[in-house]
């Protein structure tokens, strides 16, 4: 009897550790589906955000503009400058003390950015030609006593006695007093040109990236140039705060700068250094052409010609179409995981029936 009591006991006890074992295996397959579905994309955003980078020394010589961001640049600011006659130009200080090193720009298709002519050099004084004798004359060795010849041993007539006339010279203008302000102004721009050499300055203009345009005043006479300044801070890796002026030779007016920022639809409080900091100052240069045909100092860029049409069908994919697949990725698995624990709670309840 006893025999048979613990056999049945046994018996009964096989299918509860198989209904146990499915409830385990259900209870792992929903905490895999929680880990992929929840956890693993916040692991892969804070990567992103470089969180597990840790002190990254290539962020503080990084260029602010890359070689397409900067090709493009100069393609728009030459487009601008051959229909205005302005150069065009940006410098941006971008707040770190590194070295950045100089982008080669990629342009589109056969796009060459004009050739910087250097200022002309100082000429050197011409040296005097020593004078050709007239033919036929001889003319007498240096140091030998020569008189006067009468006009009978000559046999020339005499010449009649005329007062000289002085030669015409081209007169040389004197220097006056220059504008105290255009010396001011003259002594800016050679401390912010000695400036552009400074660890973390970035510079450009129509004319090719690491050019200004007040490098060459005699190609580029009249000229605009964006001003950027940034205030970077090292332990957070980003920029804290920015901002941006003008510096040109036309003289505009004193709101000019807060006017442009208006019609950018930015303002003081935010800068240049909310979201898409690298995309807004772009804008603001590229932007400058406008500026300039607004206040009537040049005439409008011309609208670029009609690019060919895309093809029918050729849309952009809505910016949430990933998480949405990811997301019914996720209900489709834990759908699952719930279906397994339903059908490993019935098979469980019919073995202990059993």
């Amino acid at each position: 009897m006893s025999g048979a009591g613990s056999g049945k006991k046994s018996g009964a006890q096989a299918p509860k550790a198989a209904g146990g074992g499915s409830s385990k295996a259900g209870c792992g397959f929903l905490v895999g589906i929680f880990l992929l579905v929840f956890v693993l994309p916040v692991l892969w955003g804070m990567y992103d955000e470089g969180v597990f980078d840790g002190d990254d020394r290539s962020v503080e010589t990084a260029p602010v503009f890359g070689p397409r961001d900067a090709g493009r640049l100069v393609e728009q600011l030459s487009t601008a400058a051959k229909a205005q006659g302005v150069c065009y130009g940006w410098v941006v200080d971008s707040g770190r003390y590194r070295t950045i090193p100089k982008v080669i720009p990629s342009y589109s298709g056969t796009f060459r950015p004009e050739t910087p002519v250097p200022a002309p050099s100082t000429p050197v004084a011409a040296t005097t030609a020593p004078r050709t004798p007239r033919p036929g004359v001889t003319p007498a060795p240096r140091g030998t006593a020569t008189g006067p010849r009468s006009p009978e041993a000559t046999g020339r007539p005499v010449p009649r006695t005329t007062r000289p006339v002085p030669r015409t010279t081209r007169a040389t203008p004197r220097p006056t007093e220059s504008d105290p302000l255009e010396q001011l102004k003259r002594i800016e721009i050679e401390r912010e040109l000695r400036d552009l050499d400074d660890p973390g300055v970035e510079y450009g203009s129509n004319l090719g990236v690491g050019v200004d345009p007040r490098q060459v005043p005699a190609q580029c006479p009249r000229w605009v140039v964006l001003t950027a300044d940034y205030f970077y801070s090292s332990s957070d890796q980003e920029w804290t705060y920015g901002s941006f002026d003008f510096d040109s030779s036309f003289r505009l007016s004193s709101g000019a700068d807060d006017e442009f920022k208006r019609m950018l639809a930015q303002s003081d409080s935010d800068g240049i250094h909310g979201d898409h900091p690298i995309a807004r100052l772009a804008d603001a240069i590229g932007g400058m052409p406008m500026l300039v045909a607004e206040k009537g100092l040049a005439p409008p860029v011309p609208a670029p010609a009609a690019q060919q049409a895309p093809p029918a069908g050729d849309r952009l994919s809505a910016s949430n179409t990933g998480r949405n697949i990811f997301v019914g990725i996720g209900i489709a698995l834990i759908a699952g995981g719930v279906a397994w624990i339903g059908i490993a709670a019935v098979r469980n309840r019919r073995s202990s029936s059993s």
